[in-house]
């Protein structure tokens, strides 16, 4: 899976409770890394010739919570000193095979900070940082990680189970257990921990055993932020998960599908039909913030978030599911071809917009079939009988 690179970081960084210049956070299990492993500097300080054993450091140092962690790069000077300053503060939750890191890693930490200065042997890195919970209370929540995880085998081999019945498993049963609090103290509440071995959590603690759950059967998922209290309280907000499917990112909330009474109401949506069946009036919308000229339209198109649900369904050439076919399906899909076609870019499209808008069917979106839908529009406004669908339009051409 792509990681999500976050252009959201600088907005999470204000209202998420970050200190750092990058969302931070934490969490125990997996292979600890034991100073005996590792080189020591003076002052035992274990010092690194690689990124990728320093990361592992690092994140051993987090699961045993430990507040304070200093490693030496060797050989690496002022030049290096942002490099590793992004890599202990944001790289050190990106994605790997143990279910107990990555994001699930990352909504354990309360709070990240990071001093990275070059000295004569290399650069030196001083971490703190806070967590939600104690390496005992993570240690107490690995044992129920096991039942839980039975619960989500339940006899049958997952193997068998398609992605996307893999992530209703684990959205349905996290749904079904949810006992929400709307308390943020004690900060175990906000922690997978309270929400299997306590039995309720606020958000942030569901947000968490969703990751985890997801984790657990094979898929990497990523926290997203909606409905910044930017007047009362701006280091509040409300948690999403994102899964990549289709090559995007869909959205998934089962803190207000519980909320909302419903099923599947915020299952795999993407942000235009993210709020599609709730009523006018409802209160559990999903503001997107807008900030510093980032708009959940840019978000998407750098981060590649899907438009529409996975599931909706598009008529070909209707690509913005109007139900007519016109210069702006024409105009959509030679922006999501000048998108895949870009380095910067990422194609926002879901899985029934591909289908739609692959109008010529040679399993590729490109400016043939932009034209293609232009030319049909033109057709159908200027025939006097009853227009030919576009397949059979196109296949004249």
């Amino acid at each position: 899976m792509n990681k999500f690179s976050r252009t959201i970081a600088a907005i999470a960084a204000v209202g998420i409770c970050m200190t750092a210049a990058f969302p931070a956070s934490a969490t125990f299990s997996g292979n600890i890394i034991q100073p005996s492993a590792v080189n020591v500097y003076e002052d035992d300080v274990p010092s690194f010739t690689s990124d990728e054993e320093l990361l592992k450091y690092v994140r051993s140092q987090m699961k045993q919570r430990n507040e304070k962690i200093t490693a030496l790069v060797l050989g690496k000077g002022e030049d290096d000193e942002s490099h590793y300053s992004r890599l202990v503060i944001k790289d050190v939750f990106n994605p790997t095979d143990d279910p107990s890191e990555g994001q699930y890693l990352y909504l354990g930490v309360i709070q990240s900070s990071a001093v990275v200065k070059a000295n004569d042997k290399g650069v030196l890195i001083e971490l703190s940082a806070k967590y939600r919970t104690t390496a005992a209370q993570e240690a107490e929540l690995e044992q129920k990680i096991k039942m839980f995880k039975e619960l989500l085998l339940s006899g049958v081999d997952i193997d068998d189970y398609t992605t996307d019945q893999k992530v209703k498993k684990a959205y349905d049963l996290v749904v079904s257990r949810m006992k929400l609090s709307d308390a943020a103290a004690p900060a175990e509440l906000g922690s997978a921990y309270s929400a299997l071995v306590k039995n309720t959590a606020n958000e942030i603690g569901y947000t968490q055993l969703l990751i985890r759950a997801l984790s657990e059967l094979g898929i990497d998922s990523e926290v997203y932020y909606t409905n910044y209290d930017t007047k009362n309280n701006p280091l509040m907000a409300h948690y999403l998960v994102l899964v990549r499917m289709d090559d995007v990112y869909y959205f998934l909330d089962p803190v207000y599908e519980k909320k909302n009474g419903t099923k599947d109401t915020f299952f795999l949506k993407g942000y235009k039909d993210l709020d599609a069946a709730l009523p006018e009036n409802s209160e559990l919308k999903h503001e997107h913030l807008t900030f510093a000229g980032i708009t959940v339209d840019g978000i998407a198109q750098t981060e590649g978030m899907a438009q529409f649900s996975r599931y909706a369904v598009f008529t070909k050439g209707d690509v913005n599911g109007d139900n007519i076919i016109d210069s702006s399906d024409a105009s959509s899909i030679l922006a999501e071809y000048a998108r895949l076609s870009s380095s910067d870019l990422r194609g926002t499209f879901s899985a029934g917009q591909k289908k739609s808008a692959d109008i010529d069917n040679n399993n590729k979106i490109d400016s043939v079939d932009a034209s293609r839908a232009l030319a049909y529009y033109a057709y159908v406004s200027t025939t006097t009988g009853e227009p030919v669908p576009i397949e059979e339009y196109s296949k004249k051409k």
